[in-house]
């Protein structure tokens, strides 16, 4: 069971990874002068060949496959806990390279 429950916090760790480094890629962007929406959606075509080398996806990707893992053997310990925690640590490895921050663009350039 401990193992289990420590692949969920893992898991959860490697999504506000994700989370952190959303926020810094908005906030890189805003801070240039006259930004507008259209800049950075156009920015965004290249933006999958550059996140590959974020020190935080890596991480992300990292603490998910070790959550992965540490679900896995709860599973096999006939431990359900640990499903939970391999669909926590699945959604982090697909939510690492899926560019968030253009989806809240809109309300952060209002502030």
């Amino acid at each position: 069971m401990k193992k289990g429950i420590l692949s969920i916090v893992i898991a959860f760790i490697g999504i506000f990874m994700v989370y952190l480094k959303n926020r810094n890629e908005l906030i890189a962007l805003t801070h240039q002068e006259d930004v507008t929406k259209e800049d950075i959606v156009s920015w965004s075509e290249t933006y999958f060949i550059e996140t590959i080398y974020n020190i935080y996806t890596i991480g992300a990707i990292i603490l998910a496959l070790l959550a992965l893992l540490l679900g896995v053997i709860s599973v096999m310990q006939k431990h359900k806990i640990g499903i939970i925690g391999i669909t926590i640590s699945i959604s982090a490895i697909v939510l690492s390279f899926i560019p968030l921050w253009k989806y809240y663009v809109d309300t952060f350039l209002l502030q």
